[in-house]
């Protein structure tokens, strides 16, 4: 997300891009290591709090009529490539390793909520 060049500019991402901007440095002296991940949106955290399918009140709160593709990763793929990069440390060093699952729209996460979550039949 953040080494998307324009994603770079949303407010939002300004301190991660910070971070990057400060690893990048540090490791162009010499002085450290790192490895980036670049992951979708969390989806399980994304369809557990469901901060992009319905607010609080359980009403649809659309972007672009939710019919916009995104990146989601879920939690289990980032574990696994961390776990990976932590055994190939050598080969990993100074990466920015790519994490994705699916592309998903909002009206994807609304129809699976509707599917699976309980007493969210009305969104």
């Amino acid at each position: 997300m953040t080494t998307d060049l324009s994603a770079q500019k949303l407010p939002v991402h300004a301190l991660m891009v910070d971070i990057q901007d400060y690893l990048r440095e540090r490791a162009a002296k010499g002085d450290i290591e790192s490895t980036l991940f670049s992951t979708g949106a969390f989806l399980d955290l994304t369809i557990d709090k469901l901060p992009l399918v319905y607010d609080v009140a359980k009403e649809v709160v659309w972007y672009d009529a939710g019919n916009v593709n995104f990146s989601t990763t879920s939690t289990t793929s980032i574990g696994r490539a961390i776990a990976v990069a932590l055994k190939k440390s050598e080969q990993t060093k100074n990466w920015n390793i790519f994490v994705h699952d699916a592309i998903n729209t909002q009206q994807q996460l609304v129809a699976l909520v509707k599917k699976h979550v309980p007493g969210v039949e009305r969104v």
